[in-house]
């Protein structure tokens, strides 16, 4: 049975790895179950990662339970760090009918995906 994991990330300089606990412990009932965590990109921008736009996103990961640690796995990327600079256009804009009278009119819209 997996107790845990070790989850760790790349530094920008690609000699060190190191935990993210804020958002990505291994040892969370979440994280055990879901095997995946997500992590704020300004986190990942910031000290020790030090990542900029456009740099790889790499990780390792280790399981654990009572008899040990599994060996590390190999390292995993395919994330490259993106931060659009300007929002894409809304979509779907409609005419909401239910919320428009003779004094006003109502429009929806969703956020581009």
């Amino acid at each position: 049975m997996i107790l845990g994991y070790k989850i760790t990330f790349k530094h920008t300089s690609g000699l060190a790895f190191s935990s993210e606990l804020n958002y990505c412990d291994g040892s969370d009932s979440d994280v055990i179950s879901t095997t995946s965590c997500t992590i704020p990109l300004a986190t990942l921008m910031g000290w020790p990662y030090e990542l900029i736009v456009g740099d790889s996103i790499s990780a390792k990961v280790t399981a654990y339970n009572v008899l040990g640690d599994s060996p590390e796995s190999t390292e995993g990327n395919g994330a490259v760090l993106f931060i659009s600079v300007e929002p894409d256009a809304p979509i779907s804009l409609a005419r909401d009918y239910a919320n428009t009278d003779a004094t006003k009119i109502t429009f929806t819209w969703a956020e581009a995906v």
